[in-house]
C-alpha cells in the first residue's frame, strides 16, 4: 500500500505485476484498485489484446471508459438523477472527452478537413502532449492511477506513449 500513499502524496511510480498463470496478479491488483477506490482516487484502465492491431488502444480505452462515465452523470443530471455537482462533470468533459475520438482515429468535427496535413512526427508529438495534458488535468483533481493489462501485448506505439 506503499505505491497507493505515493500517488496519493503525488509522487507516483510505475509498478509492473507479473507472474505465472494462475498466481494471483488480477486479485492482487483488484484489492489495491478496491482500496483506492476507498480513498477517492481516479482510476483509467485500458488494455492490451495479442491480435489487436489498434494503435494507442489501451490508452483509448482507459480515456474512453472515463470520460463516458461522465457522460452518463450528465444525462442523469439533466434528468435530476445526478449526485456529481454540475461543475465537475462539465469541467471534465470539456477538457479531455475528445482526446478517446483522437487516440482511436476518429475525427471529432469537419474542421479536421482544413487542416493542412502533418507530417506523423508532428502528429505523434501532439498526440502524446494531448495525452500527458488530459493526464495532468484529471490529476490536478485527485490522484489518478492508470491501470494498463496486458502490456507484454501492446503495439509499439502504445509502447512508445507509455514510455
Amino acid at each position: 500500500m506503499r505505491y497507493l500513499e505515493s500517488a496519493i502524496e503525488g509522487k507516483g511510480r510505475t509498478v509492473f505485476v507479473s507472474g505465472e498463470a494462475g498466481a494471483g496478479k488480477t486479485r492482487l491488483i483488484n484489492e489495491f484498485l478496491s482500496k483506492a477506490n476507498k480513498k477517492g482516487i481516479t482510476v483509467l484502465s485500458g488494455w492490451c489484446v495479442s491480435d489487436a492491431a489498434v494503435p494507442y488502444l489501451p490508452f483509448a480505452e482507459a480515456f474512453r471508459r472515463h470520460f463516458s462515465r461522465y457522460e452518463e452523470e450528465l444525462k442523469e443530471r439533466q434528468t435530476g438523477k445526478a449526485l456529481q455537482p454540475p461543475e465537475k462533470i462539465e469541467s471534465t468533459r470539456v477538457e479531455g472527452y475528445g482526446i478517446a475520438a483522437w487516440l482511436s482515429g476518429l475525427s471529432h468535427s469537419m474542421e479536421l478537413e482544413k487542416v493542412a496535413p502533418t507530417s506523423p512526427q508532428v502528429w505523434k508529438d501532439q498526440l502524446f502532449t494531448a495525452v500527458a495534458e488530459t493526464l495532468h488535468s484529471i490529476s490536478v483533481k485527485q490522484p489518478v492511477i492508470l491501470l494498463i493489462e496486458d502490456v507484454h501485448w501492446a503495439d509499439s506505439a502504445s509502447l512508445s506513449l507509455l514510455h
